[in-house]
């Protein structure tokens, strides 16, 4: 199975897996243990059928921050870590986050290591938006954070030009708004839900901005290659 296929699977189990829980609302901590288990085959598998040699340090702290969402995962639903502990562990991940792409850049980074990251991020943000929004209960909105990036997955499938990159002010962008979505969903442990369903509301809106601007570059591409 290409690796084309494999994302797009993931794409789809990663939108289905956390709507389960609006169809058996009693049984949330079952289906985080599905979204757990799911994502523990995923990314096992995606990492060694990739058959990632020499091992790169940047990639196991990378997976590290993984690990960290699994068991935030299945912990908070057991109610035995306080908000400010949760916090300040979202937060320390997002630091690896930092650190894992200096040490990337020192040891020679990877295309594997950039899409390893980039998966990883993405389901990051899947989880505690999905924690978020069934254990903090914030509305269903809060799960665009974690869907989006899956969403347009589908779409800029069939858009994306073979070998396009982003334009440095896109990926500065992209890259801002992802570590900010991080830290609203960090901040939402010790803030008013009302603070937090403002600050979510136009952040969202700025990560939809993110989406459809990629969506324009890639269709401006399509036509300059066309005309040629």
């Amino acid at each position: 199975m290409g690796n084309n296929r494999i994302f797009t699977l993931h794409a789809a189990l990663s939108l289905i897996l956390p709507l389960l829980a609006f169809i058996v609302p009693n049984l949330h901590f079952y289906v985080s243990l599905g979204i757990a288990f799911y994502a523990l085959i995923f990314f096992s598998y995606f990492y060694f059928y990739n058959q990632i040699k020499p091992y790169k340090p940047a990639d196991g702290i990378t997976a590290f921050r993984l690990v960290i969402a699994l068991v935030l995962l299945v912990t908070i639903p057991q109610d035995i870590l306080s908000p400010v502990f949760v916090f300040f562990i979202i937060i320390f991940a997002e630091i690896l986050d930092g650190l894992d792409g200096i040490i990337a850049r020192k040891t020679g980074p990877t295309k594997f290591g950039a899409v390893w990251d980039m998966e990883i991020d993405a389901y990051f943000i899947l989880i505690l938006s999905f924690i978020t929004v069934f254990y903090l209960n914030y509305p269903w909105w809060i799960l665009g954070f974690g869907f989006m990036r899956y969403l347009f997955y589908f779409i800029f499938y069939f858009l994306k030009p073979e070998g396009a990159k982003f334009s440095k002010s896109l990926s500065h962008y992209s890259k801002t708004i992802c570590v900010a979505t991080v830290l609203l969903l960090a901040l939402i442990w010790i803030i008013p839900i009302k603070t937090g369903l403002i600050m979510g509301f136009i952040l969202l809106a700025l990560l939809v901005i993110s989406f459809l601007w990629e969506s324009a570059f890639y269709i401006s591409i399509r036509s300059k290659t066309r005309k040629r």
